[in-house]
């Protein structure tokens, strides 16, 4: 009996811990952190409110600001919430695991790896992001690939953007803000703006190059990339670094890789139903009868 106590107890415990994932209050934080905003110009009140808030201190808080950013939504919610992130006080130790973790179960969904790798922007001091990024320069995906052209966007004899393009402005981003790169150096091109693949295959497999030599990548294939002439022309570009569209742009220069808000927009990996949990309670509560049914026949047996 005292065994299958602890191991009721060890399962509560273990219960407890998965639904702690989320901070309940972050919704309710947000909307007040945007009401002060936009009715009031003293930023003291604005720092209260978060000074206030729990999450600013906990990964529940940084789980729920993440799962907001990784929705297909745009405006003042994403920018409020990128003031919540840039504010938190949770080390980066623990945000940067916590967003690769995200980013590898998505490897197979180009759309939300894209709104990762605007949130790794956020972190350019981590090496551990950049030998994630580096291998998907060779990922040829193309998101979005049935999805409409925004009439804002800018497609005039323009190919698709890949997920390699989308590494290649991030990589960018990253070196530029450590001060490892800056704009004419070989490989950084027009980081969202070259409208054609031959280009961007020039400055990728030049950005390739410096990867291997400063010790950020080590492809499994040890011969460097062949880097061609880059072929000749501009196009005027009207993305972002990340090489994403600019349309329902979050913030100073970090945008959203599909601002569209309508149900069409499947988000894979960002449930609200946490399907696990529900496997597992009910796994709990089956075995939990089980043992009910088997103590009262045992109890019944010994009366006999």
């Amino acid at each position: 009996m005292k065994t299958a106590l602890k191991w009721m107890l060890w399962l509560l415990a273990t219960i407890g811990k998965l639904t702690a994932q989320y901070d309940p209050s972050f919704e309710q934080v947000l909307r007040d952190y945007i009401n002060e905003d936009i009715s009031s110009l003293d930023k003291t009140r604005r720092d209260q409110i978060v000074a206030n808030w729990p999450g600013t201190r906990t990964m529940d808080g940084i789980r729920s600001i993440v799962q907001e950013l990784l929705k297909p939504t745009g405006d003042e919610r994403r920018s409020r919430t990128f003031q919540l992130l840039e504010r938190s006080e949770v080390p980066r130790d623990q945000i940067v695991p916590y967003l690769l973790e995200g980013a590898e179960a998505n490897r197979n969904h180009p759309e939300l790896l894209g709104r990762y790798m605007f949130l790794f922007c956020e972190f350019p001091q981590d090496n551990r992001i950049l030998s994630f990024l580096s291998p998907l320069l060779d990922n040829k995906e193309i998101p979005n690939r049935d999805r409409a052209p925004d009439p804002r966007e800018e497609r005039v004899n323009e190919s698709p953007r890949r997920v390699c393009d989308g590494a290649h402005g991030t990589i960018i981003q990253i070196l530029e803000k450590r001060g490892e790169m800056k704009p004419g150096d070989p490989g950084y091109g027009d980081p969202g703006g070259e409208a054609t693949i031959l280009k961007r295959e020039h400055n990728i497999a030049q950005l390739k190059q410096r990867l291997i030599q400063s010790g950020y990548y080590a492809p499994a294939n040890t011969n460097p990339p062949s880097v061609s002439p880059p072929p000749q022309g501009n196009s005027p570009s009207k993305r972002t670094k990340t090489g994403y569209p600019t349309t329902g742009l979050p913030r100073d220069g970090v945008n959203d890789p599909n601002p569209q808000t309508n149900g069409s927009d499947a988000q894979p990996s960002v449930r609200n139903t946490n399907w696990f949990l529900w496997v597992f309670v009910s796994i709990v509560t089956v075995s939990l009868m089980v043992l009910l049914i088997v103590k009262r026949s045992t109890t019944r047996s010994t009366r006999k």
